[in-house]
């Protein structure tokens, strides 16, 4: 993770391969915190991605045919990507930075 961040470019950090490490690594932290004192972090960390999920969809949707230009941290970019494409498949385009 660190290795990519550390040379990484809007075409690297759109590629996937940080959003599947990323992934992975709040997958593996919810597994070991859940049921532990720490688990409302991974709660939080969860309900922080679907806030930021949501409120950008309410914008696209309140705005029918416009183009927004999208900036979040690299670590909202995989779930933001998935939330889109779940809520509006084909009618919503999105295009990497190149």
């Amino acid at each position: 993770e660190m290795d990519i961040l550390k040379n990484a470019t809007a075409a690297s950090l759109n590629d996937g391969r940080y959003d599947r490490l990323s992934d992975d690594y709040y997958r593996q932290f919810r597994k070991l915190v859940n049921g532990s004192k720490y688990q409302m972090l991974a709660d939080f960390y969860e309900d922080r991605d679907k806030h930021i999920d949501s409120a950008i969809a309410a914008a696209i949707k309140a705005h029918p045919g416009a183009r927004f230009a999208i900036l979040t941290g690299a670590d909202h970019r995989g779930p933001l990507i998935k939330y889109l494409k779940t809520t509006f498949g084909s009618d919503v385009i999105l295009v990497p930075v190149p």
